[in-house]
């Protein structure tokens, strides 16, 4: 019989969520706070995760299920996650990607690991394999635009500043500082409305502006594909660090970009009613406006460089894939990549994760159309494989910065 989270486990269990959008993520936990649970992101890594990924699913699974499953795996191997007082909740995507699968993959992994008692909560949009004890409520909602916000700004200053900051770790302590302030924030209620965001954005940068900068990067590198490879360091294998000892300013299209796409994708799939629809439409036009104002208030500062709003992608798509192309990251991956080389990072490196075929025919389909578009850009597809050894991705890394 599978474990049940039920409305008993609210006040007993831990929601662990695993490492995916590293500077969200820390942040909308406060979302699952704000609806009465107890949460909590994994950060454990390293050769024993990737070791309990391939021993407990199956080896021809994509590479961001054995990252994800084996990182769960692990934590209660090593003791980081009680058992009888956990619970892992795991973000599903939908269409053709084979993350609808991970939930009964999890499932198995567990019951093989000795731990079927662990509860699986699914966060998905279909409404599948629903908990008794899990509901999302407009609180949570509320909390997780304002999450998804401030990590996108945050995101955008930390890899702006990194790379020229004279104490190369001063970027790293703000942003954990801010990352602990706003989830206490959110969680607490502190920060509820939209409205409660517009004199922290300036504090946040402002903040963010006070850090003595007087190193020049060499390259200016763009990081698009797959989303899970795209801003987890265990998927990528930290190339962020990597590149940043090389000299490299680099930049990570924000997470509000996605959830727009996502949410813009429902009026291209036949399936979908018009409720659906009409319901898609209203939270499109509320995103866009909150992430225009986030704009509008970074390139008020002038101290950094603008950060581009939705209107924006939605147009570069159109000059290299069709809209109605939805399947994965579908014309996403085209529009950041566009944007990426507008805005001066020449040189694009596309990550596909092994197993992912929607990511490997999205990102190597469109690269011939971007260079035919964008001449002097280089467009480099590195392939992320648990069994590839690290300086053999390396080399790959540093032909993409040479290119």
């Amino acid at each position: 019989m599978d474990a049940v989270f039920t409305e008993s486990m609210k006040k007993t269990h831990t929601i662990v969520l695993p490492e995916m959008l590293e500077y969200h993520f820390p942040i909308l936990k406060a979302a699952l706070i704000r609806g009465g649970y107890k949460a909590d992101i994994l950060s454990n890594s390293g050769s024993s995760v990737m070791h309990h990924g391939k021993k407990y699913v199956n080896n021809d699974m994509c590479f961001p299920a054995v990252s994800i499953i084996g990182q769960m795996i692990d934590s209660l191997k090593k003791g980081i996650c009680d058992p009888d007082k956990t619970a892992f909740l795991l973000p599903q995507a939908g269409g053709a990607c084979r993350a609808p699968n991970y939930y009964h993959l999890l499932k198995r992994a567990l019951k093989n690991a000795g731990y079927p008692h662990v509860p699986v909560i699914s966060l998905n949009l279909s409404g599948l394999n629903t908990q008794p004890g899990f509901k999302i409520t407009p609180k949570m909602i509320k909390a997780a635009i304002i999450s998804v916000m401030t990590g996108d700004l945050l995101m955008h200053l930390h890899q702006y500043v990194k790379p020229r900051a004279a104490d190369s770790n001063e970027p790293d302590k703000l942003l954990k500082k801010w990352q602990l302030r706003l989830c206490n924030d959110i969680s607490t209620g502190k920060i509820h409305s939209m409205r409660n965001l517009r004199p922290l954005y300036r504090e946040i940068l402002n903040s963010f502006a006070e850090i003595k900068m007087k190193r020049i990067p060499a390259s200016k590198i763009g990081i698009v594909g797959e989303l899970y490879i795209k801003y987890c360091s265990i998927g990528n294998f930290d190339i962020e660090n990597f590149l940043y000892s090389h000299n490299c300013e680099i930049k990570t299209i924000g997470f509000s970009i996605y959830s727009l796409y996502i949410i813009q994708s429902v009026f291209y799939d036949t399936k979908n009613g018009f409720l659906l629809k009409k319901g898609a439409s209203i939270l499109l036009k509320k995103l866009s406006t909150y992430l225009k104002e986030l704009c509008d208030k970074v390139a008020c500062s002038k101290t950094f460089p603008m950060m581009p709003d939705y209107e924006e992608f939605s147009k570069r798509a159109e000059k290299i894939l069709a809209k109605n192309c939805i399947t994965g990251d579908g014309w996403l991956i085209s529009a950041e990549a566009s944007v990426l080389i507008e805005h001066g990072f020449d040189k694009i490196i596309c990550l596909n994760p092994f197993g992912c075929l929607v990511s490997h025919i999205n990102c190597k389909g469109i690269s011939g159309a971007l260079r035919r578009k964008y001449h002097c850009a280089s467009i480099t597809n590195i392939d992320c494989d648990p069994d590839t050894s690290l300086g053999l991705y390396h080399s790959r890394v540093l032909m993409a910065i040479n290119a």
